[in-house]
């Protein structure tokens, strides 16, 4: 386990054979049930994909405002793939802190993701459910944490960069003086405080549960210069729970900002973190 609260960026990786290959982005959009209208998703397939193979299978969340194509469109997500045989899936959940919307019932993305697009996935392609992992940016590195956190069983390691772990209830009047739309957005997601929904997906509170069985290992780089001012203080001080209650983690602080230029410095070092977990005997 590695605990290092400040550290050089360093890649840990014994590249497979396809390195510097180049994948294959496939689009499908088809008619959700759970939300009630099309839903478009990014599939990065590696260049050996073969379906009579199988392969582990990584889930991609993006940040507030982004879409499927995010990650495609703004970063060298490609690039730092083309070493590994991962099927990557980035769905498209807009403002949705991947969360079943208190308020909105066409908004059910935590329900969309691990249910209906899982299925969705598995049928399609030569996906290998039993090697799963989760990752995302911003509100999507709070979507990894979250959902790492309550299917313990599913996914093996849970990637997060630049992570808005504030949400739902530590995001402070300085966040939301920085980012007007944050407060709007996090009550319509989770509901008015206090409730119950609220209490489900609090990162802080998820941990307390993570006893209960093994937990994901977690690979977490956050920005010295983050304009939130909430989020590298609470990224620490989640880090420090993941200590106090044991669970596996690698921590990162690195110079930089909210942006995508930080996903590109985080990503091959997650990337590489994601393999050997996934391919490890376990």
């Amino acid at each position: 386990m590695r605990r290092p609260i400040r550290a050089s960026f360093w890649l840990v990786a014994l590249l497979p054979a396809t390195a510097g290959a180049q994948q294959t982005v496939r689009s499908l959009t088809f008619q959700s049930a759970t939300l009630g209208h099309q839903a478009r998703i990014q599939i990065l397939l590696p260049a050996s994909y073969d379906s009579t193979s199988s392969y582990p299978l990584l889930w991609l969340l993006h940040g507030f405002g982004g879409d499927d194509s995010s990650f495609l469109k703004l970063t060298q997500v490609e690039r730092a793939a083309a070493p590994y045989p991962l099927i990557i899936v980035m769905p498209g959940a807009p403002r949705s802190f991947f969360v079943n919307s208190a308020l909105k019932t066409t908004a059910a993305y935590e329900t969309f993701i691990t249910s209906e697009l899982h299925e969705v996935i598995a049928q399609r392609f030569a996906a290998d459910t039993t090697r799963e992992a989760v990752a995302g940016a911003s509100m999507g590195g709070y979507g990894a944490a979250m959902l790492a956190l309550r299917y313990p069983n599913r996914y093996r390691f849970a990637g997060l960069v630049i992570p808005a772990l504030s949400v739902p209830d530590s995001i402070s009047a300085a966040d939301s003086a920085f980012a007007p739309w944050a407060i709007p957005f996090v009550d319509s997601a989770f509901g008015y405080p206090p409730n119950v929904h609220r209490m489900t997906h609090d990162p802080f509170l998820l941990i307390r549960q993570a006893v209960a069985s093994p937990a994901p290992y977690f690979y977490i780089v956050a920005a010295e210069g983050d304009e939130f001012p909430s989020f590298l203080g609470i990224t620490r001080e989640w880090v420090r729970s993941l200590q106090a209650a044991n669970v596996p983690y690698e921590y990162h602080e690195l110079p930089g900002h909210h942006d995508e230029r930080m996903l590109d410095i985080a990503l091959p070092g997650l990337l590489a973190h994601a393999w050997i977990t996934l391919t490890s005997l376990r």
